[in-house]
């Protein structure tokens, strides 16, 4: 009986020690006295899921030596507590590496600098994530559009809402199409607009850029909330609007003005819904360069001028009136 319970003893712990990670299928063995004992062993670790090579851009341009995690988001929406994968950023990229997991899972970057199109200054990154799913090989992108999405969905208790829902809201309301999360913006600090959805993408990012500059009295992370919470039901307020029309103007004469193109402009006008008494204005600074802010004559000579065009209401709007030069 001592015998049965040792060697039963030794099975046991056989059986134990096929449970780890790699474990898994079934063991037999026989004590040479015809007791024969077997088991069957599912491991519980991750190694049964699919592995993917993951990596990641932080853009608001791009951002040097911020850290980025990655973590699984389960079931019901909530952000495991330990990181899958962790990283820095090189000129907005990090690779990290071979990923042993299929499903939703959320991006965390925060840190390092960024060149910021609006000022040309050199900033420091806030928090930003995003939501997606990996289900192969994937080249991920976390901007503030995607920080965006994951407070929509952190409003409603659930992270996978943004993959699911709020990534496509985000884009939809800034006009821009395709999948935030993957489609990799133009860089407007060194490259020329093209008129494509990549463009579209970066002229929102400088867009937010030009926010950012225009309003003294908030940073970054405050105007991203500010977004997130006029976007709950979906779309834009007027105010909003109001404000991206002027931050419109302004993109022109900013650091990353000569990589303006002028058709991505036009279509955001059309596609963002602005005021009626500020889309005659963006149209002709678009049609002509040359339209400068009310009474700002200082720079050209008198004689030139040839119309004075009034559109909008209230005199303090510094875009409510311009004048048109001859060209």
């Amino acid at each position: 009986m001592k015998r049965f319970i040792v060697v039963l003893s030794i099975l046991l712990a056989s059986c134990a020690s096929l449970s780890g990670c790699g474990g898994g299928g079934g063991s037999s063995s026989d004590d040479g006295d015809g007791l024969t004992s077997s088991c069957t062993v599912v491991s519980s670790c991750s190694s049964s899921s699919p592995t993917y090579d993951v990596e990641t851009t932080f853009v608001k341009g791009l951002v040097t030596g911020g850290s980025c995690e990655l973590f699984e988001v389960d079931s019901s929406g909530t952000a495991a507590v330990i990181a899958m994968a962790t990283g820095t950023t090189a000129n907005g990229l990090v690779d990290f590496g071979e990923v042993a997991y299929e499903g939703t899972a959320l991006i965390a970057c925060e840190g390092g600098t960024y060149t910021d199109e609006a000022t040309g200054n050199t900033l420091s990154a806030p928090l930003m994530r995003a939501v997606v799913s990996v289900d192969a090989d994937s080249s991920f992108i976390v901007s503030p559009l995607t920080e965006l999405a994951v407070q929509l969905a952190e409003n409603t208790g659930d992270l996978g809402d943004a993959e699911t829902l709020f990534n496509a809201t985000v884009a939809s309301a800034l006009g821009i199409s395709g999948d935030i999360t993957s489609l990799q913006p133009t860089d407007l600090n060194t490259t020329s607009v093209a008129d494509d959805a990549a463009g579209r993408y970066g002229t929102v990012l400088a867009l937010i850029s030009q926010l950012d500059a225009n309003d003294n009295s908030s940073d970054l992370s405050e105007l991203l909330e500010d977004l997130a919470e006029d976007l709950s039901d979906a779309e834009l307020s007027e105010s909003v609007l109001q404000d991206l029309g002027n931050a419109i103007f302004d993109l022109d004469s900013s650091a990353v003005g000569s990589a303006i193109n002028d058709d991505v402009l036009e279509a955001l006008v059309s596609d963002l819904d602005l005021p009626d008494n500020l889309k005659p204005t963006i149209d002709l600074l678009v049609s002509n360069p040359l339209l400068v802010p009310f009474g700002d004559t200082s720079l050209f000579d008198p004689d030139n001028l040839v119309d004075v065009v009034t559109y909008g209401d209230a005199e303090d709007d510094k875009y409510a009136n311009g004048i048109e030069l001859n060209t």
